[in-house]
């Protein structure tokens, strides 16, 4: 729902999805990156860093997640944190979707 759609009642329906499946999973990283892109699809950019805050220290290997917080850090005006997020996200050749979007930002940021 937060990834293909751009409708806002998606974006309130994958947020409640997530806070349902967090509650019952607590800490799960997977979980909490769903749930911060929803919260970044509605703009809510504070709490969608703190979720993958948390998200990328618990799954460091997870490159979508470290594209995610970029993308959260750039739309907050945090350029140069963004920048070493959407970094380690490219470090690797490990497809994800949004890749070209992260290496469309980290070029404008550069």
């Amino acid at each position: 729902l937060s990834e293909y759609s751009d409708r806002a009642p998606d974006f309130e329906r994958a947020v409640a999805l997530a806070k349902g499946a967090l509650e019952r999973r607590p800490g799960d990283p997977s979980i909490m990156d769903t749930l911060a892109w929803a919260y970044y699809r509605q703009g809510d950019y504070s709490q969608a860093r703190d979720l993958l805050e948390k998200a990328s220290e618990a799954a460091p290997d997870m490159m979508i997640f470290k594209y995610h917080l970029g993308m959260v850090l750039y739309q907050s005006g945090d350029r140069d944190a963004a920048r070493v997020q959407l970094g380690k996200a490219l470090a690797g050749d490990e497809p994800f979707i949004g890749r070209d979007i992260a290496e469309a930002t980290l070029k404008e940021l550069s």
